[in-house]
């Protein structure tokens, strides 16, 4: 299985003399960006690190044949006790990560904007003809 060739942790879809992501993105960093990037969650399939990260294995090493098993053999030394901990920080960091991107909803663009407003004058349009059909029926 290849190596990173600055942490020594194991990766099998990770290129052979090859650094992983959290060793490529931390060089040059300050202090508090290299505490982000270790802090963010990394792939265990080919060590990509990713802020938004829905699975510990991304779609190209799924598709290269990369198991959830054949991740598991870097951590297998751990203990039962230090891999609880290790999931409880993670569903932490995840948890506030989750939570601060919900907080902090992304405006509508422009065109999105333009649509709904196009569907709410469309149906208060609609309301307004209605209503007065049914006011024409009822005075004829």
């Amino acid at each position: 299985m290849p190596t990173c060739t600055g942490c020594n942790n194991s990766y099998p879809a990770l290129s052979i003399s090859a650094q992983c992501g959290r060793c490529t993105r931390g060089q040059g960093k300050s202090s508090t960006k290299r505490r982000t990037i270790e802090n963010s969650p990394q792939r265990l399939g080919c060590g990509t690190v990713f802020t938004n990260l829905p699975s510990s294995i991304c779609g190209r090493c799924t598709a290269n044949g990369v198991t959830h098993e054949e991740t598991l053999e870097k951590s297998s030394h751990l203990d039962a006790s230090t891999t609880a901990t290790a999931l409880i920080e993670g569903a932490d960091i995840h948890h506030s990560y989750a939570t601060a991107q919900h907080l902090e909803k992304q405006p509508k663009n422009p065109g999105l904007q333009k649509a709904e407003n196009y569907k709410t004058l469309k149906q208060l349009a609609h309301n307004e003809i209605s209503f007065t059909l049914k006011i024409y029926i009822i005075t004829i």
